[in-house]
């Protein structure tokens, strides 16, 4: 797996190296990671004065004393990355970057994420995500991710989008660690669409009779094909149906029940969505787990 680390020095990208540090059976499949600095670059007239070359000399420089910054940690997490120093803006940086290594996975943190709006407010993750293609893990301030036993949920709404996903997780398997189970999710449409139903005064909803028949055969027809890849993988899977608002029901479940969420970043119904105001960023930014965007 060749895995891309974009770093700035901040105490957020030592939080990245140190939970590379704790994937053991990661490491112990001999990962190429690389870890990324992208120099915001000079102006025309900088270079004009100085000389490109020499501008950019300088540059790399700067780029070299993040590196050495978190040398410690780079050193304490047992791993040998190569390290790399672009100029240029920093979300088209990442997303030139991954490309050209063939990243199979970029880790970043989560800046710019406001838990109440649920949006990425122009930050640097969101300027990744809206150019690559490449998978993206977003790690929170706060996240407690376990070496070993991590509980993953895969979400799924019956696109290809889910089912990206779970192909993704069943050929990495060892970014999970050892004893990882696996939930596969389904959020049925909300109470104002399809099922029509009212929420209780406690906010759980009631769906009874031929509504919950509907949501049954529903969850029959999504959870089907993946059961099967599952199956035929021999790893075996928990399913979980809700009902509700998807991007809710999600991060309200995680909360007690999951280490690592992954998500398809578009989909169908409750899914379907522009990067911006999609269920996974939703997720992402009302959820201190981490969260796997597959892009497709």
């Amino acid at each position: 797996m060749r895995i891309l680390v974009p770093v700035d020095g901040s105490e957020e990208s030592r939080r990245l190296i140190r939970f590379l540090g704790t994937r053991e059976t990661l490491l112990g499949a001999s990962p190429e990671i690389e870890l990324l600095n992208v120099q915001t670059g000079p102006s025309e007239g900088l270079s004009r004065v100085f000389g490109l070359e020499a501008v950019n000399a300088v540059y790399q420089e700067e780029g070299r004393k993040v590196f050495d910054a978190l040398r410690e940690d780079i050193e304490a997490a047992g791993i040998t990355p190569k390290e790399v120093v672009k100029i240029g803006e920093a979300g088209a940086g990442v997303a030139k970057e991954a490309e050209a290594s063939g990243a199979d996975l970029i880790v970043m943190g989560s800046r710019g994420l406001n838990p109440i709006r649920g949006f990425f407010l122009g930050s640097f993750t969101n300027a990744v995500l809206s150019q690559v293609k490449t998978p993206v893990l977003i790690l929170r301030e706060g996240s407690v991710v376990p070496p070993k036993a991590m509980r993953v949920g895969v979400a799924i709404d019956g696109s290809a989008y889910g089912e990206a996903a779970v192909n993704y997780v069943l050929a990495n398997r060892e970014l999970f660690g050892d004893d990882a189970t696996f939930e596969i999710l389904h959020v049925a449409e909300g109470p104002s669409t399809l099922l029509n139903v009212a929420p209780e005064m406690d906010g759980a909803v009631s769906v009874t009779g031929i509504q919950r028949t509907i949501a049954d055969e529903l969850n029959d027809e999504v959870f089907a094909p993946v059961e099967k890849i599952f199956a035929d993988a021999d790893v075996p899977v928990k399913k979980v149906s809700m009902v509700g608002t998807a991007a809710d029901q999600i991060a309200k479940y995680a909360a007690d029940n999951l280490d690592m969420i992954v998500m398809g970043s578009h989909g169908r119904g409750n899914f379907s969505a522009a990067v911006l105001g999609s269920v996974a960023m939703k997720v992402a930014a009302n959820t201190t787990q981490p969260v796997l965007v597959i892009r497709k």
